[in-house]
């Protein structure tokens, strides 16, 4: 196998958001929102390509500690079964989007859901949103947060489905991801009894806007570990809001709407050739300790795949394997070390066999080609799986 060594490299780039830039002062850089327009209450405009050097912040800075956790207001729904029938309805529209619903059906239902109203067309208010909500309530408030995230989700689709006809409608999209992710940070603090629902639509669109907006990216802002970055982050607060996920019963309602079937049993080659990588041979040099972690990243990978079936078919699945490699993988993942990449390009195979989406749809494809680009002729024979899997042609000539 593979004995030679690779020399390592990542960029760097020196860019402050536009509110920094105008008063002149340092940018921290740190997505979605910069620490000086955090503490001023302002938007930011800062989107950062460098998933790395924000990671280790995403959970600490969704919650801002300082907010103390408000009650939710009583809901006029019959019964809890219709109340979470009538969540799942949003849910589904935000996955096959546009399919049954439109922008303003969306906005007119989550309006609609979490003021406990009768569905009206939705007439967005003559004033800004942030003025809107100050006066009418915490649910209004959450839909500071809900409305802008669903509207980063219909414009980001109208990129994919037009592609760079529409590159105002992508830096649209990004500004309302932006709002959302500022105000969801102000709005709310921890997941409790009160807010789970929302936090909960608020975390699947944010992790569903950036996997459509890693299709569209230009390549020069393309990162291909992002949304592993980004679902390995949202890990703690997918454990919070499971917990009340589960006592509610909306999993299984939402399971039961889903239009797929799963086959039970795990195809042989998956498991059999994530085995494999267990006995690539790691260039000269590399750490012990790099070994160690790949090892168990690769073990975990096995044990995820055997997991889902072969089949990941929902978030809980998406984020199972990002959120249970060490810290150590990561960093040999991100240093592009051969064996951490092999084992990230066999995830995305895997997540390839998911029930097709509109916001993965060709995600999968792009990063799995970025991550093969990093990996030296050496390694084509371990490669010819993904590819068949991701439909790819094998390379002539491998051995």
């Amino acid at each position: 196998m593979a004995n030679g060594s690779k020399r390592f490299h990542s960029k760097s780039r020196n860019v402050s958001c536009g509110q920094c830039k105008r008063r002149r002062v340092r940018c921290n850089l740190q997505g979605p929102v910069c620490s000086n327009c955090h503490r001023r209450d302002e938007l930011c405009d800062y989107q950062s390509s460098e998933i790395e050097a924000s990671r280790s912040h995403v959970h600490s800075t969704l919650f801002d500690s300082s907010l103390a956790p408000r009650p939710l207001q009583g809901t006029t729904y019959a019964d809890e079964y219709t109340y979470l029938s009538s969540c799942t309805e949003l849910f589904i529209a935000l996955d096959y989007y546009p399919g049954l619903a439109n922008e303003r059906e969306l906005l007119a239902y989550t309006s609609s859901f979490f003021l406990g109203t009768d569905p009206v067309p939705f007439i967005p208010p003559q004033q800004d949103l942030s003025l809107w909500g100050e006066n009418c309530g915490y649910q209004n408030r959450r839909l500071r947060y809900l409305l802008p995230t669903i509207s980063s989700l219909c414009a980001i689709h109208q990129t994919l489905q037009r592609g760079s006809q529409l590159s105002g409608i992508r830096a649209c999209a990004l500004q309302h991801n932006i709002t959302a992710s500022a105000r969801f940070r102000h709005t709310e603090n921890n997941v409790h009894e009160g807010n789970w629902i929302p936090t909960l639509i608020f975390g699947v669109g944010y992790i569903m806007f950036n996997f459509a907006a890693a299709q569209s990216a230009p390549d020069r802002d393309f990162e291909y570990l992002s949304i592993f970055h980004i679902l390995r982050g949202t890990a703690r607060i997918g454990d919070q809001i499971g917990v009340y996920l589960e006592k509610s019963g909306l999993g299984d309602i939402l399971e039961r709407r889903r239009r797929w079937a799963v086959d039970p049993l795990v195809p042989s080659d998956i498991l059999q050739t994530i085995t494999r990588l267990g006995s690539v041979e790691h260039p000269k040099g590399t750490p012990e300790t790099t070994r160690v972690h790949c090892g168990h990243a690769i073990d975990r990978l096995r044990w995820w795949a055997q997991y889902v079936h072969g089949v990941p078919r929902n978030w809980k699945h998406f984020i199972i394997w990002p959120a249970s490699v060490t810290d150590e993988f990561v960093a040999a993942l991100v240093e592009k070390q051969p064996v951490a990449l092999l084992a990230f390009i066999y995830w995305c195979a895997v997540m390839h066999r998911a029930p097709r989406r509109w916001y993965t749809d060709g995600w999968h494809l792009r990063v799995a080609m970025a991550a093969m680009s990093d990996l030296g002729p050496e390694y084509g024979a371990l490669l010819d799986w993904p590819r068949l899997t991701l439909n790819l042609p094998l390379v002539a000539g491998v051995s």
